[in-house]
This record gives structure tokens, C-alpha cells and sequence, in this order.
């Protein structure tokens, strides 16, 4: 779980910085027509508060977030320090589940049910925050 935070953290920073770059083109060509409604919906409104949500609660659909960040006014400075300091709680979470389950099998399930969980609150509180 650390080496692939270590690996997938400094990634999600390049896609950040590509998007940034090459803007919409290339964040259609790498999540495809759909992806992209999918991003346009995350990124409509978007700030620091939003990508804080996305981080902590979605972070096994960040790398499309990642591009979908680099399309909004977020800075470099505020995207790292949530990519970074973010993943923390999930790994943490993820690293609990594995070394608590009987078995590998159940861990792997566990995980899948705590991201549909994470991704239910993340929509949820999405779901105010455009209300409110």
C-alpha cells in the first residue's frame, strides 16, 4: 500500500500538470466522450473543498480527477498538498482492512464495499454542496 502511494501520488501530479498544459483535448482523449461528461460534472463548481471530498472519498477514480483538476482554476500548490496529504486516510483505511480480514478474498470485497460507501457519502455531500 505505501509503494503504490508513493507511485500513483507524483503520477496523479503529472496528470494534473498535463491537463493543465494541453487542457480539454487531451483529457477527451484519455478518458473518451463519456469520461468527459463525467469530469465536466465534477469540475462544474469545483474548488479546494470539492477536491478535498473527491480525494479523501473517491481516490480510486483520482486519476481521472487528476485531469479533471487541471481543467479548473485550482493551483499546482493546493492540488499537491490535497493529493498528497488526502491519500492518507485511504491508505490508512485500506491498510486496516487487509491486515483485519480473514483472508485475502474478504479483504478484496471489503474494500469494494467501502469505496461504494465512500463514493455514496462523497455524492451525498456533493449533492448539498451544489444545494447549499
Amino acid at each position: 500500500l505505501i509503494l503504490s502511494y508513493l507511485v500513483t501520488t507524483p503520477i496523479y501530479c503529472v496528470n494534473f500538470l498535463l491537463s493543465k498544459k494541453f487542457g480539454r483535448p487531451l483529457v477527451v482523449k484519455v478518458a473518451g466522450k463519456g469520461g468527459m461528461a463525467k469530469i465536466d460534472h465534477y469540475t462544474t463548481g469545483a474548488g479546494v473543498g470539492t477536491l478535498w471530498i473527491l480525494k479523501i472519498f473517491e481516490n480510486g477514480y483520482f486519476d481521472f480527477i487528476s485531469y479533471a483538476t487541471g481543467l479548473t482554476n485550482i493551483s499546482f500548490r493546493d492540488f499537491a498538498i490535497v493529493n498528497f496529504v488526502g491519500g492518507i486516510p485511504s491508505t490508512l483505511l485500506y491498510y486496516f482492512i487487509l491486515t483485519k480480514s480473514p483472508n485475502f478474498l474478504t479483504s478484496m470485497v471489503l474494500i469494494q464495499v467501502m469505496a461504494g460507501i465512500l463514493i455514496a457519502v462523497s455524492i451525498f455531500i456533493n449533492h448539498l454542496r451544489r444545494k447549499g
